[in-house]
Formats: C-alpha cells, structure tokens, sequence
C-alpha cells in the first residue's frame, strides 16, 4: 500500500514538474530551430555578402558582435555558422537581452538575408593554440 502511494506521489510530482517547465522550455527554443534545415535555406531569400558587410557596421552590429561576427563582451557569436535564416531573423526582430530590436523599417528582410549571408562567409576564428601571444 505504502509503495502505491509512493508511486502515485511520484507521477504527480514528475506531471507537475513538467508542466511547469515545458512552456519556458518551449519559449527559449529559437522558432528557427524547429524547422527541418532544408525547409530553413529554402525560405532564405538570396543574400549579398558584401552588402551584409556594409549594412553589418552600419547598423552598428559590429560593436557587439565585432566585425567578423566572432562575438565580443557584449554580443554572441554569429559567424560562420549563425541561425538558420527563419531563427536569425525572428531573432533580430525580437530579441532577448539587452540587443535592439531591428524592425522592417530599420533593416528589411533582404538586408538581413544580406547580413545573414555576411555572417555565412566570415572565417571561422584561429585557434588559441596558433596566437602566440595566448600561449606563453
């Protein structure tokens, strides 16, 4: 009797435990995410990286994220492999933290396949190992 009782005791806590948890779970998954990656590219509008470089420190992306979207104190990194397309863009409209939004009206969707595509073609970082000064 006493082993039922536990047993009950312990589904109830574990529901409970996840429905408590799943919807903050489900709100920190960037919407990019769920899309199958091929899905993702093909919504992807063409992107011109040289454009995205120019629209990348105009729109002052840079200061957080540094000029080869490697990140910084204040910025993740995006390059070379950022969001999905979908993600990277509701991201950017919407994001968490302390980053602006950036509306349709301050950069379109083009100007972020662009900047999306920027992102794409920065080289990854070299490693610690090869920058002498880190190895001393």
């Amino acid at each position: 009797m006493l082993m039922a009782q536990l047993r009950l005791t312990g589904a109830i806590a574990v529901t409970i435990l996840i429905a408590v948890t799943a919807p903050a779970v489900i709100a920190r998954t960037p919407s990019g995410q769920t899309t199958p990656a091929g899905q993702a590219a093909a919504a992807a509008p063409a992107g011109d990286a040289e454009k995205g470089k120019v629209l990348f420190v105009k729109n002052g992306c840079y200061q957080c994220h540094n000029y080869e979207g490697h990140g910084g104190a204040a910025g993740a990194r995006l390059a070379p492999n950022p969001l999905p397309f979908r993600g990277f863009v509701n991201y950017v409209r919407s994001p968490r933290g302390d980053m602006p939004p950036y509306t349709a009206r301050v950069m379109s969707e083009q100007d972020l396949a662009d900047v999306h595509a920027y992102l794409r073609s920065r080289p990854r970082p070299a490693p610690v190992s090869s920058i002498p000064l880190l190895t001393r």
